[in-house]
């Protein structure tokens, strides 16, 4: 007795997830291999897999405006009036004609956001049965529920007892960037056991756990940030499910529960991240308020093309003036 037809689309699909999830693990590292081994899998998918379709009209309009706005690093300077060169000259800097100061970093820019859009198109075009989606969804999810764990191990000086290749998964060096996926991971965690637990409980328990797994690596990574996202995810995700008067009960039971046992972690097991938000309520900004300034009269200097992708730290540490004297 043969077994059902595999849908054309779950290859691709599973291909694009696989593309997804190591980019959890390659995207921390800023070598040029990890970039590469992403681009060759993007490439591998676009010529095992082509998309039958077109990309939707409004997205692809969206997508030429933003691939014209990161070319523009490669036009001459002298035709967009790059004023913020001019500190760079003062101080001797030979910089190359292109607007952008370092057109090799716009350029490796540039091409990942090429990718991503990429990316993007062959989700649109994938045909899936819900079934499958929700396979794709669950194991996705897994997948980052391997980054909160890394995240507790982490933060916890556990690593070690890791295996290796599981050593500082989607540990950015900037906190608030692993607080990004593990606030991904954390509403839709929610929203996926919120959908499973009315037909199957023991897997609506299961992705509740998971839930406060993700809540839990949110605490211990320390990004206030993060935790003041998966609150207002919280209230949108209730805000949402409060129009159907079934899941209005399940998703208050929900949220309820996963604030009472995020409150108990909080309590006993955030003590940088309640350190962090007492020097904030205490007045003390840290600087944040002087570093907004710089940027916003970054953003005045050049509010359409920017300054080149990639450039941003580089210019910024040269034309800051309120902060300054972080430097």
């Amino acid at each position: 007795m043969k077994g059902a037809p595999v849908p054309s689309g779950l290859y691709p699909a599973l291909l694009s997830w696989m593309i997804a999830v190591a980019a959890a693990w390659l995207a921390v590292g800023s070598q040029p291999w990890r970039q590469t081994v992403l681009i060759a899998a993007l490439g591998a998918l676009y010529l095992l897999f082509p998309p039958a379709g077109s990309f939707p009209r409004p997205l692809f309009l969206l997508s030429c405006l933003l691939l014209a706005l990161a070319a523009t690093a490669f036009l001459p300077a002298a035709w967009l009036g790059a004023s913020f060169r001019k500190p760079f000259q003062d101080q001797g800097i030979v910089l190359p004609w292109t607007y952008s100061p370092q057109p090799w970093l716009s350029f490796e820019d540039l091409t990942l956001l090429a990718a991503g859009l990429l990316w993007t198109w062959n989700c649109f075009e994938t045909k899936l049965s819900l079934e499958h989606r929700q396979f794709l969804i669950s194991r996705y999810l897994l997948a980052l529920g391997f980054v909160a764990l890394a995240t507790i191990f982490y933060r916890l000086s556990m690593s070690e007892n890791l295996p290796a290749l599981l050593q500082g998964v989607g540990q950015f060096m900037n906190r608030n960037l692993t607080g990004d996926i593990l606030v991904m991971g954390g509403i839709c965690s929610l929203a996926h056991g919120r959908s499973k637990i009315i037909k199957n409980k023991s897997a609506g328990v299961f992705w509740m756990i998971m839930t406060l797994v993700f809540l839990t690596a949110i605490i211990l990574n320390g990004s206030r940030a993060a935790l003041v996202l998966f609150g207002a995810g919280l209230l949108v995700f209730f805000a949402l499910g409060i129009k159907d008067p079934h899941h209005r009960t399940i998703t208050a039971v929900l949220i309820v529960v996963v604030l009472m046992v995020g409150a108990l972690i909080f309590v006993s097991q955030g003590t940088e991240l309640q350190g962090r938000f007492d020097t904030w309520m205490a007045g003390g900004k840290e600087g944040r308020i002087a570093i907004y300034q710089d940027a916003a009269a970054m953003v005045r200097l050049s509010p359409w093309f920017g300054f080149g992708l990639g450039n941003f730290e580089g210019v910024f540490n040269t034309l800051r003036i309120h902060s300054a004297n972080q430097m």
